[in-house]
């Protein structure tokens, strides 16, 4: 899981209608590193292996994207491991179909 932790709120109390999560280029690697997302009723999952992003749609409550966040999971795929790249700093975007929020970043730490 990249973040038990994130909560997201919104001004207008609008639902939402996509996500994107994904690697900053710094520290991301293309076809090692993967996010995944078990899909829910309202909520689907595509993730773009060379960008490194996570692209949520669908329409669905606040609660219901914050499940959604939660329930992301790192992998790595690599069969070799790496001392300088146990830090991936991972950003999040959101939008309610009038805006995006602005991008935030939280750094995981790889285990």
């Amino acid at each position: 899981m990249i973040s038990s932790e994130f909560e997201v709120t919104d001004a207008d109390g609008d639902n939402l209608v996509s996500a994107e999560i994904g690697f900053r280029r710094q520290n991301f690697i293309s076809g090692e590193d993967i996010l995944t997302f078990e899909g829910t009723q309202n909520i689907q999952g595509s993730f773009d292996q060379s960008a490194g992003i996570l692209f949520l749609s669908g329409e669905a409550s606040i609660a219901e994207y914050n499940e959604a966040i939660r329930a992301i999971r790192y992998e790595n795929i690599s069969s070799t491991y790496i001392e300088d790249q146990v830090l991936k700093t991972i950003f999040y975007t959101l939008s309610d179909g009038k805006e995006f929020s602005p991008s935030r970043d939280k750094v995981v730490r790889v285990i």
